[in-house]
């Protein structure tokens, strides 16, 4: 009788259970409960979110500023093809290069005389098949053969380089 008065352990326990369940799901969904969780949630990542907003418009104010500097740099660059003043000037530093070539070689053709020694024009056969041997430059600018006999003074060719509109 005393089986009859109360109930099995099955039963009791999926009640506990299911009390215990819907004690659980009645907090979870309490609207003030949301709320605050909702602004736990805000107040922990906002200040984060807003440190990154920042530092993107930052980061984007640079980028568009280098943009538009690029952009100018690039049509400046453009135009300075077209502007006569820069291929005149072009021209004359091509022109000054090439008489300061002509002046160095006459200055080392100058001291070799001072020295009472000529240089070769050309270099003498090298071995039974003609072929000359490897050059090597000196730091003073002389072009030498590997028997170490002098070979030309630097910038000499054989032919004088002329600038344009030298006289």
């Amino acid at each position: 009788m005393a089986r009859f008065l109360e109930p099995d352990i099955g039963t009791r326990a999926y009640r506990l259970a299911t009390g215990v369940n819907e004690a659980i799901m009645t907090a979870a969904n309490e609207p003030s409960l949301g709320l605050y969780r909702l602004q736990e949630h805000c107040i922990g990542n906002i200040p984060k979110l807003l440190k990154e907003r920042q530092s993107i418009e930052e980061i984007s104010t640079r980028v568009k500023g280098n943009n538009f500097d690029l952009t100018y740099d690039i049509e400046a660059v453009k135009e300075m093809g077209k502007v006569d003043n820069f291929t005149t000037v072009i021209s004359d530093l091509s022109q000054a290069i090439k008489l300061k070539e002509r002046m160095n070689t006459r200055e080392m053709e100058q001291k070799v005389q001072s020295r009472g020694v000529t240089p070769p024009r050309t270099l003498p056969s090298y071995g039974s098949t003609g072929e000359s041997p490897p050059l090597l430059r000196r730091s003073d600018g002389y072009s030498i053969n590997a028997s170490s006999r002098l070979a030309t003074p630097p910038n000499y060719h054989g032919t004088q380089i002329q600038p344009k509109n030298f006289k």
